[in-house]
This record gives C-alpha cells, sequence and structure tokens, in this order.
C-alpha cells in the first residue's frame, strides 16, 4: 500500500415562534400599557382637582357652610372627597404636591413604555435575523459553515460522536484478512440526469451498479458527487479531490464509497461527466444514457472501512464508510472545471473519532 504525499451557542435562541416576535401580541401589550397610563393620569388628575377643593374650603369653614358646598357634587366625588378628609389630606398634602407627583407618574410610564417599545424592536430585529439565517440553510461560509450546523440544522445527527469526514491514521487501523464488502458495477450504468444543488456537482443515476457490505446488505448507486479539497485524509494527507459514490438499500440506510483524485493524466470518464456542465445553482439536465464506470476505481482497491456520517446536513450517522487509499488520475483542467463548477473549498472539517474502529483491507 503506498501513501501519496502532496504538496498542498447550545445555547438558546430568539427564533420566528417567540412571542415577542408577533406584532399583534405587541400591540396588544402597548395597548395595555397605555390604558394603565391613562388610567393613573386620570386618578392622579381628580385626587388634585379634590386636595384643590379641601384646600379652598375648609378654611374658616363652619361644618354647615362646607357641607353646603358639597351640594353642587357629583356623589362619588363627595365621598372621595370626605374619605380624603377623614384621612387628613386637607394639611398633609398640597396640589402642587399632586401636580408633581403626576407630572413624575407620567414621566415614569413614557419612560417605560418608550424602552418597552425599543426592546419589542430589538427583540424582533434578532428574531428577524436568526430566521433568515435558518432560510438560508446551510453552506461551507459565514454564519452557515460546518461549525454552525449542529445548531442551524434542526432535527440533525450534525451535533453526534460518530461523524464525518475523518483523518485515518493507517497503524491504528485494524487489518483484515477477508473483504467486508464486494462490488457490483456494470459496464453499462445508466447516468440519468446531473445537478448542481448549490453545494455540490451531483451526478444521479438509475439503479443497478450496487455494493454489498456484510452477507446479505445490498446498497445500490445512487448519485456522485464531488468536494474539493478532499474531506478525509490518511495520515494528515489531504487529496485535492475527494468524490463520493452515495448509495441507499431498501431501508433507506447509505454506504459510500470515498475516491481520492490527484492531478496528472486526462481521464476520459471526467472528460464526460464535465461534457455536461457547466450549470447554474438549482439547475439540473437529464441525460439518460450509460456509462462505464470501471475507470473511476484506483487499479489498487486497498480501502479503509468504518461507521461514520454523511458529510453534509441532516448529518445523518451509521453511514458505512469505504475510503479507497490508492488516488486517481485527472488532468488539471478536469479538476480546474470541477472547481468552478462548486462552491469555493465545499468540505466538512475533520471530526473527532471517539473511539470508532477503522478496519484495513489491503488488495492483493
Amino acid at each position: 500500500m503506498k501513501f501519496h504525499q502532496l504538496p498542498l451557542l447550545k445555547t438558546i435562541q430568539l427564533n420566528s415562534e417567540n412571542w415577542l416576535s408577533s406584532p399583534g401580541v405587541i400591540g396588544t401589550i402597548v395597548l395595555i400599557f397605555i390604558i394603565i397610563f391613562l388610567g393613573v393620569f386620570i386618578f392622579l388628575k381628580r385626587l388634585n382637582r379634590y386636595v384643590d377643593f379641601l384646600e379652598k374650603n375648609t378654611t374658616d369653614l363652619t361644618e354647615e357652610e362646607f357641607q353646603r358646598r358639597l351640594i353642587n357634587l357629583e356623589e362619588e366625588d363627595v365621598d372621595n372627597i370626605l374619605e380624603l378628609r377623614q384621612q387628613g389630606f386637607k394639611t398633609n398634602v398640597k396640589p402642587s404636591n399632586i401636580a408633581e407627583t403626576s407630572s413624575k407618574y407620567i414621566g415614569i410610564y413614557v419612560l417605560l413604555l418608550f424602552v418597552f417599545i425599543i426592546s419589542c424592536k430589538g427583540e424582533n430585529s434578532k428574531s428577524h435575523l436568526h430566521s433568515n439565517h435558518s432560510s438560508r440553510g446551510w453552506s461551507y461560509t459565514g454564519e452557515t459553515a460546518p461549525k454552525f450546523w449542529a445548531q442551524l440544522v434542526e432535527d440533525s445527527d450534525c451535533g453526534e460522536k460518530h461523524q464525518s469526514p475523518i483523518n485515518i491514521i493507517s497503524k491504528n487501523a485494524k487489518k483484515q484478512t477477508i473483504s467486508k464488502f464486494k462490488k457490483y458495477y456494470s459496464a453499462s450504468t445508466i447516468l440519468t440526469k446531473v445537478i448542481y444543488n448549490g453545494h455540490s456537482i451531483e451526478f444521479d443515476f438509475k439503479q443497478g451498479d450496487s455494493i454489498v457490505v456484510g452477507e446479505t446488505n445490498t446498497f445500490h448507486l445512487s448519485q456522485i458527487h464531488f468536494h474539493e479539497p478532499a474531506e478525509h485524509k490518511i495520515n494528515g494527507i489531504i487529496f485535492p479531490i475527494e468524490i463520493h459514490l452515495v448509495h441507499k438499500n431498501k431501508n433507506n440506510n447509505y454506504a459510500v464509497m470515498s475516491i481520492f483524485g490527484m492531478e496528472g493524466d486526462e481521464s476520459q470518464l471526467f472528460e464526460f461527466l464535465e461534457s455536461f456542465l457547466p450549470l447554474k445553482s438549482g439547475d439540473s439536465k437529464s441525460i439518460n444514457t450509460s456509462v462505464d464506470l470501471a475507470s473511476i476505481f484506483p487499479e489498487d482497491e486497498s480501502y479503509f472501512i468504518y461507521k461514520g456520517s454523511l458529510t453534509t446536513p441532516p448529518c445523518t450517522e451509521e453511514v458505512q464508510w469505504i475510503v479507497f487509499t490508492e488516488p486517481i488520475i485527472l488532468s488539471l483542467n478536469e479538476v480546474k472545471v470541477l472547481k468552478e463548477n462548486m462552491p469555493l473549498n465545499n468540505f466538512r472539517e475533520e471530526q473527532p473519532i471517539n473511539g470508532r474502529v477503522i478496519y484495513f483491507f489491503e488488495d492483493k
């Protein structure tokens, strides 16, 4: 076996379901503030009027004269004035004090209302930003880069313990004398279409070619896509490109064969595949023609095999990975064409192994 040296918050976040993000709720709360404000204002104004009445009508008046002056007032006002008089407000509280208190309360309520509205707008702004952040989906850069996938993508495995890709250290792999999988590829695989999904170029295939992992677990080839540079490493080495042949079984479980590519001679297979490019993001092109995928595999089919995950969201685990050690050769121009038709650096960072066992089978 040869290895080629190459120069090369979980935090709680506001979201659109936060109660403060509803304009109807905010409007209701503001209305309640206004009602309370008006209630306090009216109360203080009436209190001011009562105290003023007491101030003007208690000096040098007999009880009979005081009662006579109450006759023209509303019954509710009379009751309130008499209660205030009984409690001594006529001597302890002056109209000027009431006016001052009234102004103070009004000022406090206006300030509270202003702070509340500003805070609601701030929370709405955060919520809106978070909503936009989520709606953009995931990517390989900025706020939607791989390190944020676990928080960004709901119900995903991106933050779990058995993720891919990994750095495979050959000396730590357990050698196997019997291959753990068999490959059944024909010379006329039906290529149905090519898609640029915004993350990679993907070639889709009609069910036919397959691999068998273990005794009876059959996975059929579904699609092929690419990462530049490679996602997996072998002994820390990063190859210029990694090709993923994605297979699914009847239970929708995955098995992925990984093949590295390095620059050298021209590949007829890649010249054929790239003849259907370029594509704009989100575009697809129907092909429906047969292709021989034999040349996509290296001559030396030694491989590592381990359990990991998809390297893109939702990062589903329990994926059977088969990583070939020997790279295939592509021309510099072929690598360039792929790179120009995909996002720059569409790779996920190395993930911890976390005690997983990696097996190695040498093709003799």
